[in-house]
């Protein structure tokens, strides 16, 4: 019997809500919800692959299922109490503010207030931060410094309403997909409608603008400088606005007077004629409504990138209306639920200041503590160099893989193993941070959990589960309660608990209780409104409905009501290039992934667009290098080295590099954040992941390995897990799964010097090419052990049906790039017998190639696109049509729509 369940998805802040399709205590299937007023129906890649990542394989081989102390299962009440007399160990011996909780913006609203409550109510601490430290915390003190409050003033709605769409710092194509259809459709409605895309690198999204500003790295704050310039000197200020509803102009008009544009293009590296007309594009609009994202938060200069901005949205009075305003877009589920209810190291529930006095004492008083700490805690970096230096000992991670997410990945490292105690309550067994934990706690996850989360709207959505938890795994606020309860007999003996509730119901209602009053008001909504649909806050009592714009009134969350614009100076980026470190790296999301990929990587079909790790480097520079196509680099910055393959790209500039953010060391030797800067913004604390200085030189690893085979599902996740410890046997190693309706595995790995033969023997054997080959297959083997070399086939069937099913190349793998094909092309192999281990690179005869995939949902590569649209007539537009009723791509999820278009168009050209 087929069950239908409504949640909403955990990926981005986007906030589309899904229907659950389970089958017992099984998920078979999702789809996009049609009445969810954030997507209606539409979903991404990774939001309509959701099913495949709850799988019985999955679930079993990739999922935490029973709590483990030092590697050894246990019970939840040892597990618990355990915890509890640790923690009030380390409380007793050196107070409160010797314990950490890094908690996640992928926990719902009410497993956020309890932790929040758990540490500043009942410990007394406000060492507790959230994994939003690392991508919305800039936007937070944007918004509060220039409007009062964190609250987006916009709403998805006003895509459909604005006449300019000012993109910075975001690839919204890739990061926030179901979104970008939405601006995909309101240009088709609406012709004259202009994007404008600042970003260093040509992306997705800058390659469909109508502007693509290409600024040099870090310097968004005097482009913004720059612009209001302009619009000063062209009269394109709203000075009534101005004069009516702001105050603090005439300190930053004086600033920006010597932003002119010739000192503007030098800064930034644009051109003086496109600085003209984004100011006048920008003035001119009837509507203008600005998105932005990791590009502005993640910088030493995040609040001043943010506050910049919403400078140019108040001086031309684009706010509060229909189609304009300033819209941060958040990076995951609940990073705005975890705002509203304070789980970060400087706030308080419900927007309350923790330096208010008063604030505190509300808090208090709501919660029946006799206080609540002042002093800001450590933030989510702060925290784990305290941990490193012995000032923190025992650590609470929920939910969040700092091993893999957080900058300067040595000093991480160095944390996890001084700390005394160290618990890690997480879903899924593999990630990065479950190797240095001392207590693992499983917890529910997607599909199986209750509560709600904010979307970056401001729009609250209910999450509900349609399967039950797999093993022991345990709501994520229930795990806090639990924990908390044990540990109040050591804090506060005899006193009633503080954590008594019967389940999120609640513990939500006592969160909105705490909002009111305030800004974000929804003391006028009941959870029986939440199961009947998604409402925004505000929600105060008697409202008839949540208010979806805000500032209509120009009223702002100030003492006199006036929006204040923000005087902050242009500052480069904390670690500048030189002549040692002369590249500017620069990180980002891929397209089918998300964050350390701890759910999105269980999945082949997911890396079929970006299918393994690599840095992006312009073909000047490839040049230069003197660098090849895969051949591999080493960076080096001021923390860490990261070897690599490298990829020629026009997408980025000369000078620069890129790499995508997810890639942590449970895919490649290092990760990513060995090299990332741990440099904070002075306001918000917020770490510049999106800048490290870097220096890119070969790699002198001429012996190289690579390994590739089919298995069963079950197998491939297995298998991973058994080859991810010989990581540290090579300066570079990866490993990543392929593969749709099968399931395959890739590994990859060099070194300097030829590997010792038993090594290479171990990574034949875990491929299943050492010994008997089984039923219906045969192994074949080619070994020069003097030379290193060595060649593994496994074939399986007979005749026309024979297929290559694993192979191995040591030493000499420059036949990869044909073997590679004919094994995952599933193609004839009869025809290459013996050829396969033939020494060097040549295929014996015509064989498969690779094609680089564009549609994840139909698996159709550039080159068959490029074929179809070759024989057809008319305009870009309707050839494009003609070639998607033939191969079907961009017809489901449209996440590769923007890609489509570009090959549409550059072929059109070339025509």
């Amino acid at each position: 019997m087929i069950s239908q369940t409504r949640s909403t998805c955990p990926y981005c802040g986007v906030g589309c809500g899904v229907v659950i399709e389970s089958d017992g205590g099984q998920i078979t299937g999702v789809r996009g919800d049609p009445e969810h007023p954030a997507n209606f129906g539409r979903l991404c890649t990774k939001g309509q692959s959701l099913h495949l990542t709850a799988s019985a394989p999955i679930t079993l081989h990739q999922r935490l299922r029973q709590p483990r102390l030092h590697g050894r299962e246990i019970g939840w009440g040892a597990a618990l109490d355990h915890a509890a007399e640790r923690f009030a160990a380390v409380i007793a011996g050196h107070g409160p503010d010797a314990v950490g909780f890094y908690i996640s913006g992928q926990l719902l609203t009410e497993d956020y207030y309890v932790f929040n409550k758990l540490a500043k109510g009942l410990i007394g601490t406000n060492n507790i931060d959230s994994n939003s430290r690392l991508c919305m915390s800039s936007a937070v003190a944007g918004y509060k410094l220039t409007l009062g409050a964190d609250a987006p003033p916009a709403c998805y709605a006003d895509v459909d309403h604005a006449d300019l769409l000012f993109i910075a710092g975001s690839n919204t194509a890739w990061a926030h997909p179901v979104l970008y259809r939405r601006i995909e459709d309101a240009r088709r409605a609406h012709p004259q409608l202009r994007v404008i895309v600042v970003d260093p690198r040509r992306t997705e999204t800058a390659a469909q603008a109508d502007l693509h500003l290409a600024l040099l790295p870090g310097t968004d704050v005097a482009l913004f400088h720059g612009l209001l310039h302009l619009l000063l000197w062209e009269g394109l200020t709203d000075s009534a606005f101005i004069a009516a509803h702001t105050q603090g102009f005439g300190a930053l008009r004086d600033r920006v007077r010597e932003f002119t544009p010739r000192e503007t293009a030098r800064i930034t590296g644009l051109r003086e004629a496109d600085l003209v007309q984004a100011a006048r594009w920008f003035g001119q609009a009837r509507a203008a409504l600005s998105l932005y994202c990791q590009g502005l938060n993640q910088s030493s200069s995040g609040t001043a990138k943010n506050a910049a901005l919403i400078n140019l949205h108040l001086a031309t009075g684009q706010i509060g209306r229909p189609g304009a305003g300033p819209f941060s877009l958040t990076g995951q589920p609940n990073a705005m639920g975890g705002r509203e209810v304070g789980g970060m190291a400087n706030l308080l529930s419900a927007h309350r200041d923790l330096a208010n006095p008063a604030h505190r004492a509300e808090v208090a008083r709501l919660w029946g503590v006799d206080s609540v700490p002042a002093a800001p805690g450590k933030t989510a970096v702060e925290m784990f160099q305290a941990a490193a230096e012995g000032e923190i000992k025992a650590l609470w991670i929920a939910c969040t893989n700092p091993a893999q997410s957080l900058p300067d990945q040595a000093t991480v490292r160095r944390a996890l193993e001084r700390a005394e105690f160290v618990v890690l309550q997480e879903a899924f067994a593999g990630t990065a941070t479950a190797r240095h934990a001392h207590l693992l706690l499983p917890a529910s996850s997607w599909g199986e959990k209750e509560g709600t989360v904010t979307n970056s709207e401001r729009r609250i959505s209910r999450v509900r589960a349609a399967v039950p938890a797999p093993g022991q795994a345990r709501a994520d606020w229930q795990i806090a309660c639990d924990f908390a309860r044990r540990l109040e007999p050591h804090l506060r003996p005899g006193r009633p608990s503080l954590f008594d509730y019967e389940g999120p119901e609640a513990i939500w209602n006592e969160h909105r209780e705490s909002t009111r009053g305030r800004d974000l008001d929804i003391t006028g909504l009941s959870w029986h409104q939440l199961d009947a649909g998604p409402a925004c806050w505000p929600y105060p009592t008697g409202a008839g409905a949540g208010r979806e714009r805000l500032y209509t009134d120009h009223r702002y969350a100030t003492a006199d009501g006036r929006a204040r614009f923000a005087d902050l100076p242009y500052r480069p980026t904390a670690e500048p290039r030189d002549a040692r470190h002369p590249y500017a790296l620069n990180t980002g999301r891929l397209r089918d992934q998300w964050h350390g990929m701890s759910r999105t990587g269980t999945l082949g079909r997911l890396f079929g667009h970006a299918p393994e790790p690599g840095v992006d480097l312009h073909p000047q520079e490839m040049a230069r290098l003197r660098l090849a196509e895969g051949d591999l680099v080493t960076l080096h910055s001021r923390r860490g080295t990261l070897v690599l393959p490298a990829r020629g790209t026009a997408t980025v500039a000369p000078a620069q590099a890129f790499i995508a953010m997810h890639w942590g060391d449970e895919f490649v030797t290092g990760g990513v954040n060995v090299l990332a800067s741990a440099a904070l913004c002075p306001l918000s604390r917020q770490p510049e992941l999106k800048h490290a200085a870097v220096r890119i030189e070969r790699a002198e690893l001429p012996w190289r390995l690579v390994a590739l085979a089919w298995c069963d599902e079950a197998r491939a996740l297995q298998l991973r897990q058994a080859l991810r410890p010989l990581f540290d046997a090579f300066p570079f190693a990866a490993c990543v799964p392929f593969g749709r309706e099968r399931s395959g595995v890739l590994f990859r790995a060099a070194a300097a010097a030829p590997a010792d033969a038993a090594r290479v023997a171990q990574v034949a054997a875990l491929f299943g090419l050492e010994g008997s080959a089984g039923a219906g297959m045969q192994t074949l083997h080619y070994l020069d052990p003097r030379r290193g070399q060595r060649r593994s086939v496994r074939l399986a069937g007979t005749g026309a049906e024979q297929r290559l099913d694993a192979f191995l190349l040591a030493g000499d793998t420059r036949a990869e790039a044909w073997i590679a094909p004919l094994l995952q092309r599933q193609a004839p192999a009869q025809a290459y017998g013996r050829a396969l281990l033939a020494p060097g690179p040549e295929a014996p005869g015509p064989a498969p190639t690779r094609d680089a995939q564009v549609c994840s949902c139909f698996d159709v590569g550039q080159s068959r696109i490029v074929q179809v649209l070759a024989g057809l007539p008319g305009p870009a537009e309707q050839r494009l049509a003609a070639m998607q009723a033939v191969l079907h791509c961009g017809t489901q999820c449209g996440s590769c729509l923007p890609e489509l278009q570009r090959l549409a168009a550059a072929d059109r050209a070339a025509a």
